[in-house]
């Protein structure tokens, strides 16, 4: 079963990567060995200035995964994060070149992804996301055409 590892946080000061917002991130894991743990789970949720960057801030994120998870990555819960349809375009580039084959659940609600993110993402998952089994998009602006 799952355990907190490791929670972070960081209360900007001014000008800088955080804008002066406090950056929260949780990573959850489990022991397989007695002296290796794996990641199997990145929580940003409530991030606010992940949306900003767009494309390149998802691209941290992807490489917050790699560094800690790898593929061991299970879930990426992005929830409240502002993110875009560029960072959505970002994230479906990286797991259609590799990134978090075994990924189970990816919450992205409350963010800022339209008709065109959520095509992009279906189109990621019919391809190379066969593992997922919870895609959540709730309180986005999709229409009929996402």
């Amino acid at each position: 079963a799952g355990q907190k590892v490791g929670v972070g946080q960081r209360q900007g000061g001014g000008p800088g990567p955080t804008g002066g917002k406090e950056v929260k991130v949780e990573v959850t894991g489990e022991s397989v060995e007695s002296d290796k743990l794996v990641i199997r789970g990145i929580e940003l949720n409530g991030n606010q200035m992940l949306g900003n960057g767009g494309r390149d801030a998802m691209l941290l994120v992807v490489q917050l995964g790699m560094l800690t998870a790898g593929e061991s990555l299970l879930r990426l819960h992005l929830d409240n994060t502002g993110v875009s349809d560029d960072g959505v375009d970002a994230l479906a580039g990286c797991m259609e070149g590799g990134f978090a084959p075994r990924l189970q659940v990816l919450w992205l609600n409350d963010n800022d992804v339209t008709d065109r993110g959520a095509a992009r993402l279906a189109g990621a998952v019919g391809v190379c996301m066969d593992e997922v089994q919870e895609l959540y998009l709730y309180r986005n602006p999709i229409g009929g055409g996402g």
